[in-house]
């Protein structure tokens, strides 16, 4: 695994909520897919179905100071509530496509 630039993040396989995950983590300047800049991120991704996965993520923004630690506390907090109970496949589809100003929603 790697932020957008191609800057390899640290991995572990571990379980989450019963499934098969990865563990990520850097502490480097890199870019996330969106094109966000950080400084520091921990994540997982979690395989739902062979099919689908879910990443779960925290980061500290490049250029803002923030309590990393703590988040990271919170985070595990978080990654030990993550529960799957359904086998029922999930499906997104968007209802309405966001327009350009802010009153198209």
């Amino acid at each position: 695994m790697s932020d957008l630039r191609g800057q390899a993040f640290t991995v572990t396989e571990t379980t989450i909520g019963g499934k098969k995950a990865v563990l990520f983590s850097g502490s480097f300047t890199g870019s996330t897919v969106g094109g966000y800049g950080f400084t520091q991120m921990r994540g997982a991704m979690i395989e739902v179905t062979a099919d689908l996965s879910i990443e779960l993520n925290h980061f500290a923004p490049n250029g803002v100071t923030t309590d990393f630690a703590a988040d990271d506390t919170l985070f595990d907090q978080i990654l030990q509530q993550v529960k799957f109970g359904s086998t029922v496949p999930i499906v997104i589809s968007p209802t309405k496509t966001p327009s350009a100003s802010p009153s198209g929603y």
